[in-house]
């Protein structure tokens, strides 16, 4: 035979027709990418890596590749098949292979691969390097790719040429020692990504040790753990940021699905806080902490200025829900102590919830909410339950046993238009079960809306004074719940828009959503971001950009029987905490090197507020003075913000607060400073 030199073109596409929704650097293309070439050879092949569906179509209009590998994730699998549709209709030589974990259970496998067989060659089960390398190496020796899809392939899927069979290759092997699959970045492969439009991400680790039915990682296959090398990852660290400290604001994205939870992330820490010193970057990661070994993970965090949050995954803290999904976590009095630790050394807490799990009721989720919030849990963030493909949550018979009853709806921004078709990405959910209706689940989804709201850290200040109240967190959040959905305030029409459109959102099945974004006058919706984003940071960012004064009073009113109205106290906190934490004053339009603005109150509170961190302070009452302050921009973090808008948000004020408020780490909230 032959061989061949070979053209590859891999994508992990984002779709871009109302924004970017993620900005990862495709670490995923760039190993298998690397790996594959150190297997095949660089001699034999030449490779490009694409995020941009656009010019995915142009590098295969022009350049004219053999062979297309795309990413298959929930947010963009629609996307990749479009690509590969668009690609055989040019070239049936062309080989179409897709990867990743949008991929069903082997019982659909046949059906899944035999809809898409007129554009799809090969698709690579679990890990992809092995799988897509072997390939790669037989197409250049010469092996025709008829005959390659007749014959078992290690880590793929095919269907038979001729008797329309499903072809299973073996499980290609997990790679133990990572440091095999040479550095995609130290290679300078990714080079086109470090500009501060990107995140940039990577794995020290892969696998997961526990056994989520929720989970794609929660299948056995993934239980053993495999990492690259500490000196490896350091060096990848030291590359990046070397090439980012202009973009200080831009976070990196450690792909780990426990990092923090093992001796050596210790020392990624340590690497980290050096990089901080020398280049300014990275100040905010986005990690999923381990779920153990907390005292390692709080160092970590603390280690590294706090550059992300200690996570409490929990997703329940009802047992018989852990039971279900096979999870186990830590004791509610733990919870506790690892959040009070993790204050005392200046660091914050989050806690993610997913709604509704199997054996939750509204009882149930709303009492683990209390367990969290009064443990002092300072960010929440609430997920509804995804049927991801291939998990055992989305299996027939976890469906049939809780009664999951699910819809569908877009994924926030996962659409776009290619050659003339346009494409949505679609994810299943769960909207009840046999345990709760789905008027229960509104209800806890709009009770988690605001704990996450009034958890954010322009809040603050307003909380440390509801703890000096000795208010009950669970009890503050629960107050401004009934007060906002039984009387009218400036929030009740947005919480109800968030309700109303939680439902709007939902459609009975995958092709009446097809139908009703497909209409003309809807896609113009959606590309008008009116439709089809992210509902939590849509509401969030409303309320923060339009409604800040407002809230700021809402968030008072609790504390309102506990304090003279007289004495001035609240109006000292309300004054100064929409002075500091408004978000919608740096994108005002004011001149922000004009500092002449006076602020008087009768009470001290940035003395108050700057104590916070003590384990001996005073209660604000304690502060009681008339001082006058001097406003003056927080310049440092209005530049930092203007920079995230210009490179990665498209110079939208709206989408640059709604990436900021998803973070798991906003500590940096102060827009002006108030001074003596």
């Amino acid at each position: 035979m032959k061989k061949r030199h070979l053209k590859l073109l891999m994508a992990d596409i984002k779709h871009k027709s109302a924004g970017i929704h993620s900005s990862y650097i495709p670490i995923g293309i760039g190993y298998i990418g690397s790996y594959s070439l150190s297997r095949v050879g660089k001699e034999n092949a030449d490779l490009k890596l694409f995020t941009d569906p656009d010019e995915v179509i142009k590098c295969i209009d022009t350049w004219k590749p053999d062979v297309i590998g795309m990413a298959n994730y929930c947010w963009n699998s629609e996307g990749s098949y479009r690509i590969l549709e668009y690609a055989k209709n040019l070239n049936p030589d062309i080989v179409c292979i897709a990867g990743g974990p949008d991929f069903p259970e082997m019982c659909d496998t046949h059906e899944y691969m035999d809809s898409r067989s007129s554009y799809l060659d090969f698709y690579a089960y679990k890990e992809g390097e092995d799988a897509f390398a072997d390939l790669m190496i037989k197409l250049s020796e010469g092996n025709k790719l008829i005959d390659l899809k007749k014959e078992k392939q290690t880590g793929m899927m095919s269907i038979h040429p001729e008797n329309n069979n499903l072809v299973v290759g073996v499980e290609a092997h997990r790679i133990s020692n990572m440091d095999v699959i040479p550095s995609p970045y130290l290679s300078g492969m990714l080079d086109q990504f470090l500009n501060g439009k990107y995140v940039p991400s990577f794995e020290t680790a892969r696998g997961c040790p526990f056994s989520c039915t929720f989970c794609y990682q929660g299948d056995d296959w993934f239980n053993k753990i495999a990492k690259f090398s500490v000196e490896r990852i350091k060096d990848e660290l030291t590359y990046i940021a070397k090439r980012m400290t202009n973009h200080g604001a831009v976070e990196v994205r450690i792909c780990d699905s426990n990092f923090g939870m093992y001796k050596r992330d210790e020392e990624f820490g340590e690497h980290i806080r050096h990089l901080q010193d020398e280049y300014g970057w990275p100040n905010s990661m986005n990690v999923s902490t381990g779920k153990g070994n907390w005292d390692r993970i709080i160092r970590i965090s603390e280690r590294v200025r706090h550059a992300f949050s200690v996570g409490c995954s929990v997703q329940s803290m009802f047992d018989g829900t852990l039971e279900s999904i096979k999870r186990r976590n830590m004791p509610p009095e733990l919870y506790k102590k690892v959040v009070e630790e993790t204050k005392k050394r200046e660091g914050s807490a989050m806690a993610e919830t997913i709604l509704p799990l199997p054996n939750e009721t509204k009882k149930s989720f709303f009492e683990g909410l209390e367990i969290l919030a009064n443990a002092g849990i300072e960010k929440f963030v609430p997920h509804t339950t995804m049927m991801l493909k291939g998990t055992k949550i989305a299996s027939k018979e976890h469906r049939e046993k809780y009664n999951i009853k699910t819809r569908f709806r877009l994924l926030p921004k996962q659409f776009g238009e290619y050659k003339g078709k346009k494409i949505f990405e679609v994810e299943e959910v769960c909207i009840s079960t046999n345990t709760m209706s789905f008027e229960e689940y509104l209800e806890c989804k709009g009770f988690s809306f605001i704990c996450t709201l009034f958890a954010q850290n322009q809040y603050e200040a307003i909380r440390l004074l509801v703890e000096e109240a000795n208010i009950k967190l669970y009890d503050y959040y629960f107050s401004i719940w009934k007060l906002i959905t039984s009387k009218e305030t400036p929030l009740t029409k947005i919480y109800n828009d968030y309700i109303n459109e939680s439902k709007s959102e939902l459609f009975l099945t995958k092709e009446d959503l097809y139908n009703y974004y497909s209409d003309s006058e809807n896609y113009k919706k959606l590309v008008a971001k009116k439709l089809g984003k992210n509902l939590i940071r849509k509401y969030l960012a409303t309320i923060v950009l339009k409604e800040f004064s407002s809230s700021i009073e809402i968030a008072c009113h609790p504390l309102k029987s506990y304090f003279n109205k007289s004495d001035g106290i609240l109006e000292s906190l309300e004054n100064w905490t929409k002075v500091t934490r408004d978000m919608g004053f740096a994108f005002s339009g004011n001149n922000l090197d004009i500092n002449n603005d006076l602020l008087s109150l009768n009470y001290d509170v940035n003395a108050w507020y700057r104590q916070k961190d003590k384990e001996a302070k005073m209660p604000l009452i304690n502060f009681k003075k008339q001082v006058k302050y001097q406003v003056t921009s927080n310049n440092t973090l209005i530049s930092e913000m203007l920079d995230l808008k210009r490179n990665r948000y498209n110079q939208s004020t709206f989408d640059l607060v709604e990436g900021i408020l998803a973070r798991a780490n906003n500590h940096s909230c102060t827009v002006r400073f108030c001074t003596n």
